[in-house]
């Protein structure tokens, strides 16, 4: 029995190793006092966001981005007694556990986390704690000594720029912001006010602005120390961008494009587009081209790029569907009409909301087409059972485009016609033929009684 639960607790480490789970024994801090946590990302890899239940506050990471068997640093501010947690969850992150089958996370699933005892005494405290491996793990603690009468309260009550919205709207939780501004703009000034007026705060007054990306941080100090950063990322757009066309709008080729990730499997290089040289993102084993482009709305994001055509095909969206990666191909407007279908922009699949066909048949209400390419570079016609949450190739679309198909529709639409016109002749020739031989009989019928007639009266001469 008690070699079996030894099995047993193996089995269990071995999971939360696997998963990158790693509970951490908890540590002693006090309430009004700041503590650290190192969280493990394992084996995951990607964006990630921090969040901590009602005892924690002021939540801080060092980076939103996990790099495989690495940690991201976390200060928090203990807030009442009892047990504070702070969780690392998935945003858009991948499992690498298996390296030739590489799988997206589900956003919100947990990747670590570390809980404190957060217990009630006189003399403040500041706890670190710092994981040295998955398996072995040190605390240290440090006092503040005489701080736990100050304030530890460092959020804005507002936060403003003249020139340019902060999107999202302000939110003094909220510690990172996107603003765009019109070609042109060079300058902005930055104001700020703390909630508590014994805070100080850095960072605001003008700031001169580039073509591009710009970030203003906002750094606010409690009177104890504790220290929360507001971050601004200010995209001026570009002045004459090269232009390009997809779907029959004009799109801006942006080339101000230092602080942007790659995304994954792709690797930054320069191509010439139009005559000129622009930032493009190439992945060798899809043999898929990217540019990072504007809409005429201002929205920036990554599409396809065809090299040999010289067009952008789709807006390159990676999404998993039934345990496997793919990448959602846009449908241009027009090739969105199809017999029998109907075209939405909104079909759920779980969390996705993605675009394809349903059926107008309501015995077929449960399948929708759907146009995607697989991790090999190949744009197939899939059908997703809703009620199984199966996703097969459509054999019977599988090698044919949209165009090639409504062309093929329209032959076989002529030679429909061509067959009922020669149906129709060939039942009018043969009423034509029945009325003939009708008519044909008569006339033999009359001839044969006149010649009868002409004999009879020979004999009566004779």
């Amino acid at each position: 029995m008690r070699y079996k639960n030894i099995k047993i607790g193996i089995a269990l480490l071995s999971i939360l190793t696997f998963v990158g789970i790693i509970p951490i024994s908890a540590v002693t801090v006090y309430p009004g006092n700041s503590f650290t946590v190192t969280l493990s990302c394992g084996v995951a890899e990607g964006t990630v966001s921090f969040s901590g239940n009602a005892n924690v506050s002021n939540i801080q990471a060092s980076k939103t981005f996990c790099d495989r068997n690495q940690g991201i640093t976390v200060t928090a501010t203990a807030v009442n007694v009892g047990t504070g947690v702070i969780s690392m969850t998935a945003e858009d992150a991948i499992d690498t556990s298996d390296p030739n089958n590489r799988v997206q996370m589900a956003a919100g699933t947990l990747i670590s986390s570390a809980s404190v005892s957060i217990v009630a005494q006189t003399s403040g405290g500041n706890t670190t704690y710092v994981p040295s491996s998955p398996s072995d793990s040190q605390q240290s603690v440090n006092s503040h000594k005489g701080d736990e009468a100050k304030s530890s309260d460092n959020l804005l009550s507002s936060l403003s720029l003249s020139k340019g919205t902060l999107s999202p709207a302000f939110d003094p939780e909220v510690t990172e912001y996107n603003v765009n501004l019109k070609a042109g703009s060079t300058a902005t000034s930055v104001s700020a006010q703390a909630k508590d007026t014994k805070a100080s705060i850095e960072g605001t007054g003008e700031k001169t602005l580039v073509e591009g990306d710009n970030l203003v941080e906002v750094k606010v100090t409690a009177e104890n120390g504790d220290v929360r950063t507001y971050k601004i990322n200010i995209y001026v757009e570009e002045k004459n961008l090269t232009q390009i066309k997809f779907d029959k709008m004009n799109y801006g080729i942006v080339t101000k494009v230092d602080r942007l990730e790659a995304p994954a499997g792709f690797e930054k290089t320069t191509l010439a587009v139009n005559g000129k040289d622009v930032p493009a993102w190439k992945n060798a084993d899809m043999k898929l081209t990217l540019l990072y482009l504007r809409n005429e709305d201002g929205n920036k994001d990554f599409y396809i790029y065809d090299e040999k055509e010289g067009t952008v095909v789709s807006l390159y969206k990676p999404i998993q569907i039934a345990g496997k990666d793919y990448i959602q191909l846009s449908i241009v407007r027009s090739a969105q009409e199809r017999s029998g279908m109907k075209y939405n922009a909104k079909i759920k699949i779980g969390d996705l909301t993605i675009d394809g066909w349903e059926y107008e048949d309501k015995a077929y209400e449960n399948y929708v087409l759907l146009y995607l390419m697989n991790k090999e570079g190949k744009a197939n016609y899939y059908l997703y059972e809703k009620s199984e949450g199966t996703l097969q190739i459509a054999a019977d679309m599988a090698a044919v485009s949209q165009s090639a198909y409504d062309e093929l529709k329209g032959s076989m639409s002529s030679m429909n016609m061509y067959m009922i016109a020669g149906i129709a002749g060939t039942a009018v020739f043969a009423v034509l033929s029945g009325v003939g031989f009708y008519l044909n009989a008569i006339n033999k019928k009359r001839y044969l009684a006149h010649r009868r007639e002409l004999y009879q009266m020979k004999d009566q001469d004779e």
